[in-house]
């Protein structure tokens, strides 16, 4: 598990595979996960999870992959949302126009055929407010409506 940090936001990022599975960086060629065959790639049965908590994704944009051609699960927060093809040609490849716009917490590529790195995503997010802030604004709000009931009554 390895947590990757850009612009304030942290992506937890887990792989997954048989018992010695690892994720694997790559700074050229992007994520994979290490297993016990040494493969550096997401195979069949290997998955990539990036969490994006507390932040929700609104739009899964764009997914550069490298690594030949193949397919891969995409799981939206657990719910499967669709099978993606893909063939890089020996270098990357960017996936985008899912047909649907992806939105959630917690994005897996599972992979179904061949192997694939991920070498970047492009998302746009929104922050959830916490509790707190929930509970501060209804506080504003009920303070407000008490003191303009007041002051309605000073006039009449």
């Amino acid at each position: 598990q390895i947590t990757v940090q850009s612009g304030g936001l942290a992506v937890v990022i887990t792989g997954s595979g048989d018992a010695d599975a690892t994720i694997h960086r790559n700074g050229a060629n992007g994520l994979g996960v290490r297993d016990s065959t040494g493969g550096n790639r997401v195979n069949p049965a290997e998955s990539l999870e990036f969490d994006f908590t507390p932040v929700t994704v609104l739009a899964l944009n764009s997914v550069v992959l490298e690594g030949g051609s193949g397919s891969f699960d995409l799981y939206v927060d657990n719910v499967f949302a669709k099978t993606v093809n893909f063939d890089t040609g020996g270098g990357t490849q960017v996936v985008h126009g899912f047909g649907f716009v992806p939105n959630g917490k917690v994005f897996d590529f599972i992979g179904v055929q061949s192997g694939f790195r991920v070498a970047r995503l492009s998302v746009d997010t929104i922050v959830n407010p916490e509790p707190s802030t929930w509970l501060l604004f209804g506080t504003g709000v009920i303070c407000l409506a008490i003191y303009s009931r007041r002051r309605h009554k000073l006039t009449t």
